[in-house]
């Protein structure tokens, strides 16, 4: 399976936590799981950006997040306050998700006002490529991770029944997440299967486009991780800054 979570908003008055994980049941309890996080950042510097989180930008954000897990195959394992956690039993549906995602809270039907705040303002390339969208950005960012491997455990949630799951993969996709900007889905491998899993999902989903970003060593996580970013040929034109 594979899990991902968002974290999202960012207020001066006020944090609020989207915590997505992505899998496609949760019947799936044992055996190897795939595990991604992102989050959105929206930040303004008022009570009435805040107003204007809660009732304009969290609606839209839920709406587009649950119509497309569930269009690619995600279960929602939690959900409270914006905080999600979703499982796929197959990693390419996940990225697949991720990516496409991005696109979908793009073009959604955000409202002037949100996209007046500073990082939900409207972003066009410079020269955008033939066959690339010429909007970078538009509406909230949203962070993304995903990384694959076996789970410590896999329980009900006391509160809810649902799946809830523990381990080093659930940590790598959150460390994943904090290292990404927004907008962006990092994925991370061994160093010496980098090539390997770069290849393997290019050729698995055509329009994807993958982008080496080096390595990196993240806390909490046994060993150097080869990191790529793996997002639409459409929107491989967005800048980031380098990873620290």
């Amino acid at each position: 399976a594979t899990l991902i979570s968002c974290s999202v908003v960012s207020l001066q008055v006020m944090e609020v936590e989207l915590t997505l994980a992505v899998s496609k049941a949760a019947s799936a309890h044992s055996g190897s799981k795939r595990l991604g996080t992102s989050s959105i950042s929206a930040s303004g510097n008022s009570v009435s950006d805040l107003s204007l989180v809660n009732k304009h930008l969290l609606p839209v954000f839920q709406e587009v997040m649950e119509a497309s897990i569930l269009k690619y195959g995600g279960y929602v394992a939690e959900t409270w306050h914006g905080f999600y956690l979703v499982a796929f039993h197959n990693p390419l549906a996940a990225i697949t998700w991720a990516i496409n995602v991005q696109k979908e809270l793009m073009v959604a039907a955000w409202q002037p006002l949100i996209l007046q705040l500073d990082s939900c303002c409207e972003m066009l390339a410079s020269s955008a490529p033939e066959g690339r969208h010429p909007f970078v950005f538009r509406g909230p960012r949203l962070k993304m991770g995903l990384a694959w491997g076996g789970l410590q455990s896999v329980g009900l949630h006391e509160t809810t029944g649902r799946a809830a799951y523990y381990g080093p993969t659930v940590n790598l996709a959150n460390r994943l997440k904090a290292a990404a900007s927004g907008g962006q889905v990092l994925i991370a491998t061994p160093p010496e299967d980098n090539f390997k899993t770069k290849s393997f999902i290019q050729s698995q989903i055509p329009n994807a486009s993958c982008f080496d970003l080096g390595l990196l060593q993240m806390k909490d996580v046994l060993g150097m991780k080869h990191i790529l970013q793996v997002q639409l040929q459409e929107l491989s034109h967005r800048p980031f800054p380098s990873l620290s």
